[in-house]
């Protein structure tokens, strides 16, 4: 993410809307990841990645970067990414995709992102499993408690 970026960096998000001519709310909201870097005009975007000496595809790679993380659990691959201020994951289970909410973006989440995709995927599984389970008692229930 374009936060981490300037970290390693040592610059600042103040020095950064100096130097672009770009509002420094608009600097925050991007490393931040509360503005989604394809929702940016690409003026916005060439003035941002001058002012830090790299491509507009390196900028988008460095703001766009997707989160991969693994369930062990259920063995199942899972893509991290931001739309509409919002953190989700999409992963794939039984052979049918999900895509699931999150959490909200914001710094406050994000050290934790990877461990709360990880949880809401597991959740999320776990509750169709039960779900499928009730169902299938519901249909049976005859045959089962004869």
């Amino acid at each position: 993410m374009l936060k981490e970026y300037l970290k390693n960096k040592g610059i600042s998000m103040y020095s950064l809307a100096e130097k672009s001519k770009v509002a420094y709310s608009t600097i925050n909201d991007i490393a931040n990841g509360r503005v989604d870097i394809e929702n940016c005009k690409a003026a916005l975007l060439r003035n941002i990645s001058t002012a830090l000496g790299i491509s507009m595809d390196d900028l988008y790679d460095i703001c766009k970067r997707d989160i991969s993380v693994h369930s062990d659990k259920y063995d199942v691959d899972i893509k991290v990414y931001t739309s509409n201020k919002n953190y989700r994951a999409v992963y794939i289970f039984e052979d049918i995709q999900y895509d699931i909410f999150v959490c909200k973006t914001g710094a406050d989440y994000i050290p934790f992102v990877r461990d709360l995709a990880l949880w809401a995927v597991e959740d999320d599984i776990d509750n169709r499993d039960w779900e499928k389970l009730n169902k299938y008692l519901a249909d049976n229930k005859d045959e089962l408690f004869d």
